[in-house]
């Protein structure tokens, strides 16, 4: 279940979420209030889900944990998509969290796992044997040049990313943890 399917289903409500748990929007950590039999702790589960983020259910609905940042906090769920601005879908610290159209999203992702050149928007052009540079904007994607030199490639799509107000961190590696596959507390050592 991703953001799409979220915003979808909107049920929960703010004083139902309040009820069952306490959010600490400096450490962005969801608190059980009620402890049960088989629980032996007010943690929640902290294993992220196929996505990456921590999912909470309630009242047999899933929630991702950003989300329901908004909620405790807002008293609504975000208009659009949520953003961790760091990068780390673990952070759920109110701080790390901004709800953004997915245009803006978009400006803010990590290079992809099968990127070569260590750089977003840059490739190695096989067929001319350089570095072609090219960069998505709005749904459509421009192109910046062929470059004999990869730096120049980068260059010229740094440029871009200024240009059309990339966020600092796009093109960050992915998350240690992710690309590894291994689960985090969340609030704990990162």
């Amino acid at each position: 279940m991703n953001d799409k399917d979220i915003l979808r289903i909107k049920n929960v409500t703010q004083g139902r979420l309040k009820e069952l748990y306490t959010y600490d929007p400096l450490t962005g950590i969801l608190l059980r209030k009620k402890l049960y039999k088989k629980r032996s702790s007010s943690s929640v589960n902290n294993k992220p889900n196929a996505y990456g983020y921590i999912v909470i259910q309630i009242d047999n609905r899933k929630y991702p944990l950003h989300r329901l940042a908004f909620l405790y906090m807002n008293g609504s769920f975000p208009t659009n998509v949520v953003d961790h601005i760091n990068g780390d879908k673990l952070d759920n610290r109110w701080s790390n969290l901004r709800d953004v159209t997915v245009s803006i999203n978009n400006k803010n992702k990590p290079l992809r796992f099968d990127n070569k050149s260590g750089f977003n928007g840059v490739i190695y052009h096989n067929q001319t044997s350089k570095w072609q540079a090219t960069i998505r904007v709005d749904g459509v994607t421009k192109y910046l040049g062929i470059f004999d030199e990869k730096e120049d490639a980068i260059e010229a799509r740094k440029i871009a990313n200024d240009k059309f107000d990339f966020y600092k961190n796009h093109g960050r590696e992915q998350a240690k943890q992710l690309r590894e596959g291994v689960n985090t507390i969340q609030g704990g050592d990162k």
